[in-house]
Formats: C-alpha cells, structure tokens, sequence
C-alpha cells in the first residue's frame, strides 16, 4: 500500500472518530490542530532563521565596517608614524645645527672679549697707566664706562700742565 494511501486513511479514520465522540460538538480535529501547531511552530521557525540571517548579514556587515576601519587606522598610524619619524629628524638636525651655532658664537665672544681686553691693555700702556689683567677684567665686567675715562682725563690733566709748564718756560726765557 503506498504512503498517500495510508496516510489518508489515518487522518479520514482520526477525523471520524473525533466526530463520534463529540456528535454536537464541532471543534476541530485533533490532527488538524496539531497540523496547524506544526505551521505556525514552522512558520515561527521561519522567522527565527529569517531574524537568524538578518543578524548574521548585520554581523558581516559589521566584521566588513570593522575590518575597513582597521586597515584605515593602520593605515593613518603609518602615516602619522612616517610624519613622526620625519619631523622628529627634523627636531634632531635642528638641534644639533643650534647647539654647533652657539658653540661658535660662545667661542667668537671669547675671541672678542680677549682681542678687546689686549687693545685696551695697549691704550692704557700708551696712557701710562699701568693695569693688572684682574683689574683689566674688572673694569670690562662693571660696565662702567668713567673708569676708561677717569685714566684718560687723568692723562689729559698730567700732559696739558705738562705743556702749560713748557708754554710758560717758553714765554718766561725770552
């Protein structure tokens, strides 16, 4: 017998024997109740795989975005990381080129404070006064300008009553 047949037969003989037992009652087959469970349970099902492969194309959807935005962020750390590296060269050649320039200009200062120290050595010599290098460098660091004159007005004193003298020995032998 096939499975068609017999399986009609089982829900005619269900059907029937629901009906003898209830005559007044026209409530539905148990089979039928049951074969409406299994649809709206498959129907249920259904929509749990539909609400399974929704959140699983949101879940791809998602691992894409994420994957995109790492490569992204990688790719600006790269970038950033080359800027970096590049101005941190920059700071290192700058610093190195400001630190030799400031060694040059501390020497040159030095070269000029002495050249400057000997010359004024000489005209104090040429003045007649005679100066220490201790007191030499005293004077350069006071600053104060009236010592080189205060030697010179001295001398200035000294050699014109020097020709003062001459003058009026001159005047007075004739």
């Amino acid at each position: 017998m096939p499975w068609a047949l017999s399986h009609s037969k089982t829900i005619s003989s269900a059907y029937s024997r629901s009906r003898s037992l209830s005559p007044g009652n026209r409530s539905t087959p148990p089979l039928i109740t049951s074969i409406r469970a299994v649809s709206r349970m498959s129907s249920m099902h259904f929509a749990n795989i539909k609400l399974f492969m929704d959140a699983m194309t949101d879940y791809n959807n998602i691992q894409i975005d994420f994957r995109d935005a790492n490569k992204a962020r990688i790719k600006r750390q790269l970038e950033i990381g080359m800027k970096n590296s590049v101005n941190h060269l920059m700071f290192l050649t700058l610093s190195k080129t400001i630190t030799t320039i400031m060694h040059q200009y501390g020497r040159i200062q030095i070269e000029h404070k002495e050249r400057c120290k000997a010359l004024l050595k000489r005209q104090l010599e040429v003045a007649q006064r005679s100066v220490t290098d201790n007191e030499l460098e005293n004077m350069l660091e006071s600053g104060n300008p009236q010592i080189f004159t205060q030697g010179v007005s001295t001398f200035l004193d000294y050699t014109s009553h020097y020709i003062f003298s001459i003058e009026y020995l001159k005047v007075y032998n004739r």
